[in-house]
């Protein structure tokens, strides 16, 4: 039996203003449909590793864009221009399960939802507070909010994923 994740409307509301990276709206509608296609419209997240490649997930929904350097902490804590973090190697897609490994305090909130409205806001604000405190010169680095032990492997899959497609990448509008 597969798991589907069912966020209530305002839960996507709160998604849209707090955290656009969680619904993958800084890739447009064709890099998403790009990224989609090279990842075989299935989730990206490795099961099993070997010398010979890897086995992915292979769930087909619910599925999300995931952004391996976030966006939010590429742009203001790593300081790279936009067409650095929206790029295909920088992204794979992700079952929502899978994503929520990589993002466990949007587990945390998803899980605290129906108890606290607010957990989705308090979680994105959480977020952006250290990286303004980091901003403001308050601490030397803002704590990582994800869970950084997938970043290098993931970044190979989706390196290698890449090299492997025929069609560029979309630009942006």
């Amino acid at each position: 039996m597969k798991e589907f994740l069912v966020y209530a409307p305002e839960v996507i509301q709160i998604f849209s203003i707090f955290a656009p990276a969680v619904l993958g709206l800084a890739y447009t509608k064709a890099q998403r449909d790009w990224l989609q296609k090279r990842d075989n419209f299935q989730c990206q997240f490795p099961i099993k590793w070997t010398k010979e490649g890897y086995t992915p997930c292979g769930r087909t929904e619910p599925l999300e864009e995931h952004h391996i350097k976030p966006q939010r902490w590429s742009k203001d804590v790593l300081r790279l221009p936009e067409k650095k973090i929206d790029t295909p190697e920088n992204g794979l897609t992700l079952c929502a399960p899978h994503h929520h490994v990589i993002h466990p305090d949007i587990s945390l909130a998803k899980a605290n939802y129906h108890k606290d409205k607010l957990s989705f806001q308090q979680c994105f604000q959480q977020r952006n507070t250290q990286i303004e405190q980091y901003k403001r010169g308050e601490v030397k680095r803002p704590k990582k909010y994800w869970n950084t032990t997938w970043d290098r492997v993931l970044s190979r899959i989706a390196k290698g994923r890449t090299r492997r497609m025929d069609t560029p990448f979309p630009e942006k509008g």
